[in-house]
């Protein structure tokens, strides 16, 4: 079973995760866009990995279109497992969810 919570911004997500991490009731998976409204990707996954039981979550990074090096700052930077480029493909998406969930297992 998977339960999808969507967000606007970072700062959104931010808040949830802290709580998340208060109460012990961290995420499996974040999936998240590089271009947020309200701060840079890099900026809210390096805050991310700065709470502790969040460290080594596993991030799902959709790029917008693979012209610039967003996907090798991803996995540098902010310690993407995947990064996916726009148009979004919907099943290699779904794919790499589960095969990200099942490397947690």
């Amino acid at each position: 079973q998977v339960n999808v919570l969507p967000f606007g911004c970072g700062g959104e997500v931010l808040r949830l995760l802290e709580d998340s991490a208060a109460n012990q009731a961290c995420p499996d998976l974040l999936i998240t866009d590089l271009h947020l409204p309200d701060m840079h990707a890099w900026e809210m996954l390096s805050k991310i990995r700065e709470i502790q039981p969040l460290h080594d979550l596993p991030v799902i990074a959709l790029a917008a279109d693979g012209a610039d090096d967003e996907p090798s700052l991803a996995f540098s930077v902010a310690a993407v497992r995947v990064c996916l480029n726009r148009p979004l493909n919907y099943a290699l998406l779904r794919q790499r969810v589960y095969e990200t969930l099942k490397d947690e297992d």
